[in-house]
């Protein structure tokens, strides 16, 4: 899921994480790319993101634990945040009641319209 989650707000984000839990497999993973800001006064351009997304969408950016918190919410688990040479981080989230399986196969990101 590659930037769906930083536009919606903290009701809708566990519904839509919610219909992800539901399609994946027990042994699955899901990839989501979001940008990261770090917690208290750190300098960083997510944060100017954050206010256009509340302005413009209702949604915002997040810190890793208002990640997990959400993640957490959808019976999911936050496992890994990986930086990338971009500006944003990629977040590894895997199913908090199953074993992590290498193999698994990910699907495509749903769109707004399918959820």
């Amino acid at each position: 899921m590659s930037h769906i989650i930083h536009d919606w707000d903290e009701d809708q984000c566990p519904t839509i994480l919610g219909h992800v839990r539901k399609a994946m497999n027990p042994a699955g993973r899901v990839f989501i790319v979001e940008m990261v800001l770090p917690h208290g006064d750190t300098a960083h351009p997510g944060k100017m993101l954050d206010m256009t997304m509340l302005v413009l969408l209702g949604g915002q950016e997040r810190t890793e634990s208002e990640y997990a918190s959400l993640l957490s919410m959808a019976s999911l688990r936050l496992t890994q945040v990986v930086p990338t040479n971009s500006r944003m981080l990629v977040d590894v989230r895997f199913p908090s009641d199953s074993d992590i399986a290498p193999s698994c196969q990910m699907s495509a990101s749903p769109r707004r319209a399918d959820i």
